[in-house]
């Protein structure tokens, strides 16, 4: 994760095991937001860990957030390209 410095001021950063976060404020209009990088396991140990850290990470949190990155999770057996599905 990188930020222009000319654009954006990181207050914070947080490193846990499935994510990177950093408190962002833009430069131009003092807006501030949240910036979120996951990776979670792609095997089905580490899966309930991954998704109890995204809930800590949100919750009791009003500050607008941009979560992007490698869920490794899918909701139906369309996203698969093998047709392979764990439903858990």
């Amino acid at each position: 994760m990188g930020f222009d410095d000319r654009k954006f001021e990181v207050s914070s950063w947080q490193n846990k095991q499935y994510s990177v976060s950093a408190m962002v404020k833009n430069i131009a209009d003092d807006f501030v937001w949240r910036f979120i990088v996951v990776y979670g396991s792609a095997y089905e140990e580490g899966k309930p860990e991954f998704i109890i850290e995204l809930h800590e990470l949100l919750d009791n949190w009003d500050v607008p957030t941009l979560i992007g990155g490698d869920f490794n999770l899918v909701c139906s057996h369309k996203e698969k390209n093998n047709g392979m599905v764990n439903l858990h």
